[in-house]
């Protein structure tokens, strides 16, 4: 499940993976639906704020169950987080491939 919630976030909030996936609790600001990503984890070391979506503010209701680790998109077993190859896997299940028309005017 939180494979698939953490490519549905990164759809919703056009995030690169590593952001989505090392994305914590902490880091969201539910009130005023904002994500603050720390600068120490974004590509160019600034700190970036996400505005968040009723979409994105939805499955990260889904994610909360009050167990929940640091990490909002826990893996399973040892890891501290889903690895990018988890979404990799998952991009053919969105990316079905289209129909067998050309879409050139009949």
């Amino acid at each position: 499940m939180a494979a698939a919630q953490a490519l549905r976030f990164l759809i919703f909030t056009v995030c690169r993976t590593n952001e989505v996936l090392g994305a914590r609790w902490t880091e969201i600001d539910r009130p005023r639906a904002i994500w603050k990503i720390p600068g120490e984890r974004m590509k160019m070391d600034e700190d970036h704020s996400v505005p968040l979506s009723d979409p994105a503010l939805a499955i990260l209701g889904k994610m909360r169950d009050g167990s929940q680790s640091e990490l909002i998109f826990p893996s399973v077993g040892d890891e501290p987080h889903l690895r990018t190859n988890t979404r990799t896997r998952r991009l053919p299940l969105i990316n079905a491939e289209p129909s067998s028309r050309s879409g050139a005017p009949s």
